[in-house]
């Protein structure tokens, strides 16, 4: 689904997952816990004995190895009413992030409808105003013949320039909102990228 990759709905999504992850850690809080610690030390002694020679001592080492283990478990009792409180705002959070999310998908979608609606009527403009630029230069041609010959007036001639003006501007202003539609829809289905940016430079120059 392309909604998926429109920015401000990945960002809703991961406030919603956060609080989720936040409420969860909260409702965990009031669970005994338990804590296990081991401990393991060793030690090396050297201890020489005498067997009735004089001055010849044997070396016997000795090792000595210690292994402590310790369990130790936690209520939070007196903390039931903070845990509590905490939980409680933990889900409200949590909630409140949902809605957002939904909000959001019902703005992408919203501005995604109608985004595309905006394009395919902007386009059929555009389409419109190119023909009304081709109609006007053929009457300002057909005008200066008619001028030429004398069947024309200047001020015929003044009004076909003026409507070829006319229906230029329009096509430039027609092709800019077009543009600029095809840009605002992909932003909100979240296809935007430095290509599109690139290719609708290109067509204004």
């Amino acid at each position: 689904m392309l909604l998926k990759n429109n920015y401000r709905l990945q960002a809703s999504v991961l406030r919603r997952d956060a609080s989720q992850d936040s409420a969860r850690s909260s409702a965990s809080e009031h669970l005994p816990k338990i804590n296990i610690v081991g401990t393991e030390s060793e030690s090396n002694t050297n201890q020489y004995t005498y067997e009735g020679f004089e001055d010849l001592g044997f070396q016997a080492p000795s090792e000595t190895q210690r292994k402590n283990y310790s369990l130790s478990l936690s209520i939070p009792i007196s903390q039931g009413g903070a845990v509590s409180s905490r939980r409680r705002q933990a889900y409200a959070e949590y909630n409140r992030a949902v809605e957002e999310t939904l909000f959001a998908q019902r703005t992408v979608i919203q501005e995604v409808r109608s985004g595309f609606s905006n394009v395919i009527t902007l386009g059929a403009n555009l389409k419109a105003q190119k023909q009304a630029v081709v109609s006007a230069n053929s009457a300002l041609e057909a005008t200066r013949v008619g001028y030429e010959v004398g069947t024309r007036n200047i001020v015929d001639l003044l009004q076909a320039e003026k409507n070829l003006y006319t229906a230029e501007k329009n096509l430039a202003n027609a092709k800019y909102d077009y543009l600029l539609s095809q840009l605002n829809l992909e932003l909100a289905a979240g296809t935007l990228s430095p290509q599109s940016i690139n290719e609708i430079n290109g067509y204004l120059n």
